[in-house]
């Protein structure tokens, strides 16, 4: 997540809102939200088992009083914080109020990823809830629904690289200690 996008929402889990089980995540604009800024909640997961494979995460999302958007999120990252793959919904974004709608995102993991990286994005005003998440291998037959793929040198843009300097040592650091499937997806297990 962006730090100083934090200041301007929550982020969390619901116990009263939720497709099944005993809780879901959310996130929600603070009322200071004036610009259209985003948070995404994020699962970060090493690449190796599903090296090769097409994936597809699929799950539920119910938005309230969402002006910009809000989506489920997909990407592949490989080494040095370089994009592989990526749909983030934007293209087919959510907004205003839904009850829970089931969607799936599939892309494609080459064997030079090192990272699998999924949750839920808010853009700008609003609440969103995610719920009984799955990432799945699938068949070569399923389409895939990238909407970015690989990021682009940008060998003029200083602050671009720093950042993504910054992100591929976070990245790298979490997948140091970080699990190889995904967990609790469900979100019925508290927090550590």
């Amino acid at each position: 997540m962006v730090e100083d996008a934090l200041q301007d929402y929550e982020i969390g889990t619901d116990s009263l809102v939720r497709h099944g089980g005993k809780a879901s995540a959310f996130a929600r604009s603070k009322a200071a939200v004036t610009t259209a800024r985003a948070v995404a909640l994020r699962q970060v997961i090493k690449a190796d088992p599903f090296r090769g494979q097409r994936v597809r995460l699929s799950g539920w999302l119910k938005v309230e009083k969402v002006e910009e958007w809000a989506g489920l999120w997909l990407r592949i990252d490989g080494e040095q914080g370089v994009r592989l793959s990526l749909d983030n919904m934007r293209h087919r974004r959510v907004k205003g109020t839904t009850d829970w709608r089931h969607y799936e995102l599939v892309l494609d993991v080459p064997e030079n990823a090192i990272a699998v990286s999924f949750g839920l994005v808010l853009a700008g005003k609003g609440q969103a809830w995610m719920d009984d998440l799955r990432l799945d291998k699938v068949a070569r037959e399923v389409a895939t629904t990238e909407t970015h793929g690989r990021s682009q040198p940008r060998p003029d843009d200083a602050e671009y690289n720093r950042r993504r300097e910054a992100f591929a040592r976070r990245l790298l650091e979490e997948l140091k200690t970080g699990p190889s499937q995904p967990i609790n997806l469900d979100f019925e297990t508290p927090e550590q």
